[in-house]
């Protein structure tokens, strides 16, 4: 998993988040109710923001909420990686956001995390 993953909150602009994709270099975006405690309220994709791009919106004044998944697919961080992936294998998901006992962010599963796993030599 990737560890503390980028997040943004609900009342940043959809022109910042966008920016915060370009710079970390990531598609995902997790939405978390504040930076301190990272409690997860959505997710926002590079795709989703440019559907409602599409519809008008303007990324300089509408917030993420307004673009974002609510709904959020997540497993616990003492799930097993099988856990996980019959997870995102029932939800058609590419990434799961991870959550400690109290429903807050810790990291992110991607599937490049998971083929990188598998690829290892046995014993490495």
């Amino acid at each position: 998993m990737t560890s503390n993953p980028v997040c943004c909150v609900g009342n940043d602009t959809i022109e910042y988040v966008a920016q915060c994709m370009r710079n970390y270099d990531v598609g995902p975006i997790l939405i978390v109710e504040n930076n301190l405690t990272k409690k997860l309220i959505g997710i926002v994709t590079d795709r989703d923001i440019a559907l409602k791009m599409a519809e008008g919106l303007n990324p300089k004044t509408t917030p993420v909420s307004q673009v974002m998944t609510r709904n959020i697919v997540s497993c616990q961080e003492e799930d097993t990686i099988a856990d996980a992936l019959q997870v995102m294998a029932d939800h058609r998901i590419r990434r799961i956001p991870v959550l400690d006992n109290a429903n807050h962010l810790v990291g992110i599963i991607s599937q490049s995390d998971l083929f990188g796993l598998f690829q290892r030599p046995p014993g490495s």
